[in-house]
């Protein structure tokens, strides 16, 4: 709770920021969510092209989106007549000083990442204190109510902002900000993309999600490995 706090107050300690490919960060994520979340709830995921790297503490990012994951569905358990449905998007915006409904916002080129669910909404009361610390609408014993500002000041800690849209009966939108990772020069002084780990192994990926397969095929490929790719073990065993 204190590392919470401290979080949100934009004082806390943690790991160095390093270059992280958030395509990955949110393949993990989702990943998980679709193992421990209500399967009547619908996950799917939309990134704009080719997502550039962010600079950052990966452990805070990935919690952060997981926390805005698990707002989504506690809000979406309550709704009735339709489909549950969380919709993850990124994309490259490029912003001028009034582009953006938050005071934070400011000029520049970002990596949006939004999280959006077709929930009940809120209205405009609850969404003025949405990032207060211990703020929230759940039963006591059900949160802290830290989960939102933890969030809210991640993304601060790492040079950006989130933003929250709602209306009632037209679901919740959180966009969080995050710079874009500048690109490491070389000796020479030419651009050098690099990654933890480097082979020419080859590698047999297994997993039932598709976009999870091409997340990692892609990554892995860019490191020199040679992959082969399964989405179920029975597959997996027989390219084996």
């Amino acid at each position: 709770m204190v590392d919470q706090l401290m979080a949100y107050s934009h004082r806390g300690v943690h790991g160095p920021h390093q270059r992280l490919d958030l395509a990955a960060l949110i393949a993990r994520t989702v990943s998980i969510c679709q193992s421990t979340f209500d399967r009547k709830i619908s996950i799917k995921t939309e990134l704009d092209g080719e997502i550039p790297a962010v600079k950052g503490n990966a452990s805070q990012l990935e919690q952060s989106l997981l926390n805005l994951m698990i707002n989504a569905r506690d809000v979406l358990a309550d709704i009735g007549g339709r489909l549950p449905a969380i919709h993850i998007s990124a994309a490259v915006v490029a912003l001028d000083a009034h582009a953006a409904s938050s005071p934070d916002a400011r000029a520049g080129t970002f990596v949006r990442l939004q999280v959006r669910d077709n929930g009940d909404g809120m209205d405009a009361t609850t969404l003025e204190q949405v990032f207060d610390p211990f703020f929230t609408t759940k039963e006591i014993g059900q949160g802290t109510g830290l989960g939102l500002s933890t969030v809210y000041g991640t993304a601060h800690q790492h040079g950006g902002w989130v933003e929250c849209e709602s209306e009632l009966g037209q679901g919740t939108t959180f966009s969080l900000y995050l710079p874009l990772a500048e690109m490491e020069r070389t000796d020479e002084g030419e651009d050098e993309p690099r990654g933890e780990t480097e082979g020419d192994e080859t590698l047999l990926v297994i997993d039932d999600e598709e976009f999870v397969l091409s997340i990692l095929s892609r990554g892995l490929k860019e490191r020199g490995y040679r992959v082969l790719l399964a989405q179920n073990g029975r597959e997996g065993l027989e390219i084996l």
